[in-house]
């Protein structure tokens, strides 16, 4: 199974893939561990480097993506799907052209058909915060990356995760893999 962790929060999503990887056996991607070659340039000039930046985070993930297409476990913090919607944010943020930004998408949907989708997402939440902002953002782009909403599931976190809060997490988590595994087989 190959599930992708989703989450507006970066900086819980490396932690619980790594923490779900060790705690199923399977192999991990992070997203901290995708090189981003553009960054330094991107940050120096958003607006001139926003659709190089975007391109090559699509190219880096794919890339990775493929070279693990064919494991059988996989967890990844990395996916097509965020970095769309990152793409999404900075034509908002107005660092993106209509025209880079309809391109950037373009270059996207290309990216998503070369992939295997994932077979399942967690969308990380904090108890506190209302995640349905973040699911209509993925329907929003529906046509791009054909996301099965029956695969996406909302997991709850906590700021400041105890070492018992980490085992129900992951008790809760493998219980919704294998209920979905079980859906599946049917």
């Amino acid at each position: 199974m190959h599930i992708s962790i989703l989450s507006p929060h970066k900086d819980i999503k490396d932690s619980f893939t790594v923490a779900l990887a060790d705690h199923l056996g399977a192999h991990k991607i992070l997203l901290n561990n995708i090189p981003n070659f553009f960054a330094a340039l991107y940050r120096t000039a958003p607006a001139r480097f926003a659709l190089l930046q975007q391109n090559d985070a699509y190219g880096q993930i794919l890339l990775t993506l493929w070279q693990v297409k064919d494991y059988s476990q996989l967890i990844s913090s990395a996916s097509l799907l965020e970095e769309i919607i990152h793409t999404d944010n900075l034509f908002q943020a107005q660092e993106l052209s209509e025209k880079d930004y309809q391109l950037s998408l373009a270059i996207a949907e290309e990216h998503c058909k070369a992939l295997p989708d994932f077979d399942l997402y967690f969308l990380l939440h904090y108890e506190s915060e209302d995640y349905n902002t973040n699911l209509q953002q993925i329907a929003n782009l529906e046509h791009i990356h054909h996301v099965n909403s029956e695969k996406i599931m909302a997991l709850a976190i906590k700021p400041q995760m105890t070492k018992q809060d980490w085992q129900d997490f992951l008790r809760i988590a493998r219980e919704k893999i294998h209920r979905f595994e079980e859906q599946e087989s049917y």
